[in-house]
């Protein structure tokens, strides 16, 4: 199959896979996303231990999808606003973890799996936000669902990006990166 092919059967899958968790509810988003989270934090470990830090993977990955799902559940009024201060110990198991590890680095295992948090599961907490805009009923501020927001970030997202790779194939005459 030739790279455009491939690029298209994966995109379709991709966009149904998310635009059906967006539609479905706010229970199919946090779980989709919640899974996206995951599976994102898990290969930015593998791929920095792939380069010779000693990374707990799974601690990264752990940390940062509960990270998400307290604050998603706080989002979803599933838990009162007291429960986001679980995120502070589970920030310092963390630094347990990596105590008791007997890493040669930990210093450096520590600024990673926080990079890692702040790179990848905080804006997925920010992107899950944009789904509840407010609205304000006779003096109240109400939050509902509205996967419009998110299906529209999507969009712009999408078009812009396919249009870039359609320009830059089409009129770009010199790579950016020589092929070895």
């Amino acid at each position: 199959m030739s790279n455009i092919g491939q690029r298209f059967v994966t995109g379709v899958f991709f966009t149904l896979t998310l635009l059906l968790g967006i539609i479905f509810g706010k229970y199919s988003f946090t779980l989709l996303f919640l899974v996206i989270t995951a599976l994102g934090l898990r290969e930015f470990y593998k791929l920095l231990k792939g380069g010779g830090y000693d990374i707990p993977i799974n601690t990264g990955a752990v940390v940062g999808s509960l990270f998400y799902l307290i604050c998603t559940l706080y989002l979803h009024k599933m838990v009162m606003q007291m429960a986001l201060i679980l995120i502070v110990p589970l920030i310092f198991s963390i630094f347990i973890i990596e105590l008791f590890r007997k890493s040669e680095t930990p210093i450096i295992n520590i600024a990673i799996i926080l990079a890692g948090i702040m790179y990848f599961a905080f804006p997925m907490v920010l992107l899950s936000y944009l789904a509840y805009p407010p609205a304000s009923y006779e003096g109240f501020e109400l939050y509902h669902y509205n996967p419009n927001v998110i299906i529209g970030f999507f969009l712009l997202l999408w078009t812009s990006d396919s249009f870039a790779y359609v320009f830059g194939v089409k009129f770009g005459k010199q790579r950016l990166f020589m092929e070895r």
